[in-house]
């Protein structure tokens, strides 16, 4: 076609335009960074490339004539918003989770408000003070390697019973929490490596786990055959996080297929996944009350999603990451989200704030920053890095308290239900373990 021997002429010149070509044809709306001119350009090379794809562009130009490309503003606000119907059992899970949800809320509102009404200021100073002089005397106790390959993931059980260690060698390890001995090895979980786990809330028998290749298998202490571990299929690419969400029968699941999911564990069935993100998601943390679900990845900007309605409430990337974001953990305050990544910072966002901008940002690391975690009395925060270092951070003025160095690289941490103990896994291939009696 005679069109086709200039693209510059062919490929539309307004920004909402070529927006639209772009997601009609499935691809990426805008990359983080990328202004107007990139975005036109990326659609020029997108067409020099796939010949099919700019004649079905024509075509359709030829059949509007002159009318606009883009589709008029309560159109494209429909198509904006990506959703699937999902099963008719859909409904029912939602009520559950605002049910859920509302409870836990105003027990964390209820104790907040007995906290200020009793709130004394010397009192606390005085507390404060003496818990992170304790916090400064946690030492390492001990180091155990588990594999061959290097430990990607940690988490305590319910009762501190047991750790579970994924390894990128596809095995995941129940460990003892004293001695670090190996209690269990499922073998071979999935395909290849182990990216991601954690144990179901109130139990210390059921472990969910996700690696590269896109399945979640749930793991239980109390069977003998692999035959018996069920596995959820949907992710067509490597599942980076997973997380129980309060109610024990949910799994939600972030993936390098730009999706996350929400599962219902009984019938290993996906209940529901969404879009939003212009790149592959790296990490999501659920809501202390179960109601929100945080979202990161390569675009640097973390999508908050209410997941009573499937809704995006919030985009939170004014003052934030310059580069991917890798690790994401709720306060349990319910208000505040921190959040770590390939920019060496942490960054501490008030959802209270109307223009959801970070209030805070902490130069944690030298290096990349993998995971998050925080204390479940929310007195401190531990993040770990590329850099070797684990860090315990005040939750007072994210001030650092206290800095272990380890000999490679750190991929995980976790912090025992009593704060006192915290473990750590990475490039060494090991386990290791500190204490101190708060």
């Amino acid at each position: 076609m005679e069109e086709a021997s200039n693209l510059t002429e062919i490929v539309p010149t307004i920004d909402d335009d070529v927006k639209f070509v772009l997601r009609r044809f499935q691809q990426p709306i805008i990359y983080f960074g990328e202004g107007p001119l990139e975005r036109r350009q990326r659609l020029i090379e997108f067409f020099s490339k796939n010949k099919n794809s700019m004649e079905s562009f024509l075509s359709s130009q030829a059949e509007l004539g002159k009318e606009s490309i883009a589709p008029s503003k309560s159109e494209e606000q429909k198509d904006e918003e990506f959703y699937t119907p999902g099963p008719d059992m859909l409904f029912d899970v939602r009520v559950r989770i605002a049910d859920s949800s509302l409870n836990r809320a105003k027990i964390r509102t209820d104790k907040q408000r007995e906290l200020y009404q009793n709130f004394d200021m010397i009192t606390e100073l005085k507390s404060r003070r003496s818990y992170y002089a304790t916090l400064k005397t946690m030492e390492i106790e001990g180091s155990q390697v588990i594999s061959n390959r290097f430990t990607s993931a940690l988490k305590f059980s319910y009762s501190n019973a047991f750790i579970a260690a994924g390894s990128w060698n596809g095995h995941c390890y129940i460990l003892d929490p004293h001695s670090l001995d190996v209690k269990r090895t499922f073998m071979d979980v999935g395909d290849g490596k182990i990216s991601t786990l954690d144990w179901m809330p109130h139990s210390d028998e059921i472990v969910a786990t996700g690696g590269s290749e896109g399945n979640i298998t749930l793991l239980n202490m109390s069977a003998v055959h692999m035959k018996k571990y069920p596995k959820f299929y949907g992710h067509t690419d490597r599942v980076t996080s997973l997380q129980f969400i309060p109610i024990d029968s949910l799994i939600a699941s972030a993936s390098y297929d730009m999706t996350w999911r929400l599962w219902d564990v009984e019938t290993q069935k996906s209940l529901y996944y969404q879009e939003g993100h212009s790149k592959e998601l790296t990490s999501l943390s659920c809501h202390p009350d179960g109601s929100l679900l945080a979202t990161a990845g390569l675009d640097a900007i973390i999508r908050i999603w209410d997941i009573r309605t499937g809704k995006s409430i919030a985009a939170l990337e004014k003052n934030g990451h310059i580069r991917a974001i890798h690790g994401l953990a709720w306060r349990p305050n319910g208000y505040q989200l921190i959040s770590g990544g390939a920019d060496n910072n942490l960054k501490v966002w008030d959802l209270r704030r109307a223009d959801s901008a970070a209030t805070n940002t902490v130069l944690a690391h030298s290096k990349v920053i993998t995971d998050i975690k925080i204390s479940p009395d929310d007195k401190y925060i531990t993040s770990c890095g590329y850099d070797g270092y684990l860090n315990l951070i005040s939750s007072d003025n994210f001030s650092v308290i206290k800095k272990f160095k380890n000999v490679d690289k750190l991929m995980c941490c976790d912090i025992s239900s009593d704060s006192k103990t915290i473990i750590t896994g990475g490039w060494d291939r090991s386990v290791k373990i500190y204490h101190t009696e708060l």
